[in-house]
């Protein structure tokens, strides 16, 4: 930037649909840093992002306007061989993302690790709400930290650590068969469930719409298929 810096050039807008008064939590921000144009897509929370998405050159600013697609054909009726059909898929899908000899492997494998680490998100319950360290996708915001000559804050929680962690979770609570253990780590996932979708996960909320957060957060979905039947005895499903 050229010129003399002045005090009223410091600026922060937020813009956002009327609905009344509420709170807006800030984990982190820099209010000047480079952008990634696939990283700031719209979503059903925020569809104001971006609105001319046809004169986009980036083809991920268009996936809400496609997510809003309906089928305009008649659907049909699930039969006792369709169900029967995606059941063996689901097996399939089960032994691909945790094959047999893995579980044999871990199947006598105490879950110390699994607690230790679940213990470093200082995740807490109050009433209905959940907290824990701040989600971030770190590697977005490293190099402006490195380049203002900030510290890197050591008390936040990496999207695909939190990924890991989950995945490894599920796999655990498969493959044991210790019930005192399986108990608590399925009280364990649907903690970091929660206070993922509270970090930014749930549906609708603009982390699931950023295209390049693939990367981050692949190990999510193969984490809640093996914990299907889980998430099914709880109402977060409906979060997701």
């Amino acid at each position: 930037m050229k010129g003399v810096p002045r005090e009223d050039m410091d600026n922060f807008k937020i813009v956002a649909p009327a609905i009344g008064s509420g709170a807006f939590y800030i984990d982190v921000m820099n209010t000047s840093m480079q952008m990634l144009a696939r990283t700031k897509s719209p979503n059903p929370q925020l569809p104001h992002i971006q609105p001319h998405n046809r004169k986009s050159t980036q083809y991920a600013s268009l996936i809400y306007e496609f997510s809003k697609f309906r089928p305009n054909f008649q659907l049909e009726e699930l039969t006792p061989t369709m169900i029967e059909n995606m059941d063996n898929m689901a097996a399939k899908a089960d032994e691909f993302i945790l094959p047999s000899f893995e579980r044999e492997q871990i199947k006598n494998k105490p879950i110390s690790d699994i607690i230790k680490e679940y213990k470093t998100y200082n995740i807490v319950r109050e009433g209905d709400k959940i907290y824990g360290k701040p989600l971030i996708k770190a590697n977005l915001i490293k190099g402006d930290f490195a380049d203002s000559g900030m510290k890197y804050p050591d008390n936040l929680i990496d999207w695909r650590a939190y990924g890991k962690l989950l995945l490894n979770v599920s796999k655990r609570y498969q493959s044991i068969n210790n019930t005192n253990d399986k108990n608590s780590l399925e009280k364990i996932f649907i903690d970091l469930v929660d206070y993922g979708i509270d970090q930014g996960f749930a549906y609708g909320a603009g982390l699931g719409w950023i295209h390049h957060y693939s990367y981050e957060i692949r190990d999510q979905a193969p984490a809640y298929f093996l914990m299907r039947n889980v998430l099914e005895k709880t109402t977060v499903l409906m979060k997701l």
